[in-house]
């Protein structure tokens, strides 16, 4: 009579990333370019995604009568930092269960990066392994040992796949065609699902910069920092709409030096940036006083006077001042130019 023997550890593995594609069709139909590993039906599979964490569960059962202590060892081909978890021992009672969760990840650049393939090799996309689990008593008695075949296998991510017909996404052959398709179109796309930044000034790369100047017509002051040409471009439409008016030229003088813009009801006279237009009446004793709206021997028409006030760590370049002043005023126009630090 032939007594059967009953392992005391029960196991189950389950991968929680599944093959979504017939990995037998891609097997036969990449093995002569590929040298894949051999992928058996009973072997557990789990697809690794390059960059992206994948969990592989054990259930651990103790199916004797007594305590014993398990050991978890991993072998397979594929590097050890792979492995995120580190592999430890358990105790179980009889008919405890204990579930432990292996996570695996490929890099990020593992299909751009070739430095770790000997020269005329080609780099393997399944990996096989064998989950041992060894069985001791608490004495120190080994008991038993189970193995379960596992196999790795790293597969590129692919949108593209999943839009064509089911028979199709079945064959892992097509579906990393699908990816290299992807992978090279993927700098166009990025950069048309980004186009708004390219069009947006104040984000654009320096480079756009002079064409998007150009399509608002605006012409560059080589006085200015490219941070402030960004605002200027940025509003340039603002600023054509406002052109001849004391508000548009408060709001060019804020842009291009920095100066803060106050609120509308503090007077003329305390602002950082002031537009005074003198009165048309001429000075009559009695009535008048010495102030930078007076005016001597009559009215001085279509005259204005610009007072800047700078803070301490503001220094203004009058040239430029001037130049816009003169670029925004309009022909007709007089003015005075005035510059006060602040203490």
């Amino acid at each position: 009579m032939v007594q059967s023997y009953r392992s005391p550890v029960a196991l189950d593995v389950v991968p929680m990333q599944l093959p979504d594609m017939n990995l037998a069709y891609g097997t036969e139909l990449s093995a002569a370019t590929d040298d894949l590993a051999a992928t058996q039906p009973e072997d557990a599979s789990l697809v690794l995604y390059p960059g992206e964490p994948t969990e592989l569960m054990l259930r651990l059962r103790n199916e004797s009568e007594r305590p014993l202590r398990f050991v978890v060892h991993f072998n397979s081909i594929f590097p050890d930092d792979w492995q995120l978890t580190p592999l430890e021992d358990y105790e179980l009672l009889p008919a405890a269960r204990q579930q432990v969760t292996l996570v695996f990840q490929a890099p990020t650049d593992f299909f751009e990066t070739l430095t770790d393939v000997t020269p005329g090799e080609r780099r393997p996309l399944n990996y096989s392994g064998r989950l041992d689990i060894y069985s001791y008593t608490l004495a120190g008695d080994l008991e038993d040992v189970i193995s379960e075949p596992i196999t790795l296998m790293v597969r590129p991510h692919s949108s593209y796949a999943k839009l064509l017909p089911q028979v199709y996404q079945e064959i892992d052959l097509v579906s990393r065609l699908m990816a290299v398709v992807e992978r090279t179109f993927r700098p166009d796309v990025d950069t048309w699902n980004a186009l708004w930044a390219y069009l947006n000034p104040l984000i654009a790369p320096q480079a756009m910069l002079g064409f998007l100047a150009h399509w608002v017509g605006w012409k560059r002051l080589p006085q200015l920092t490219w941070e402030q040409q960004r605002r200027l471009i940025h509003r340039a439409l603002e600023l054509y709409s406002w052109r001849g008016t004391a508000h548009g030229l408060r709001l060019f003088l804020h842009l291009a030096t920095g100066l803060p813009l106050d609120a509308d009801n503090t007077p003329e006279s305390q602002k950082h940036i002031s537009i005074l237009e003198p009165s048309l009446q001429g000075a009559v004793f009695g009535e008048s006083s010495l102030l930078e709206t007076t005016v001597f021997g009559g009215a001085q028409r279509f005259h204005f006077i610009v007072v800047l006030r700078p803070p301490a760590d503001i220094t203004l370049d009058q040239n430029l001042v001037r130049a816009i002043i003169d670029q925004e005023r309009p022909a007709f126009c007089t003015y005075e130019l005035y510059i006060h630090p602040l203490p």
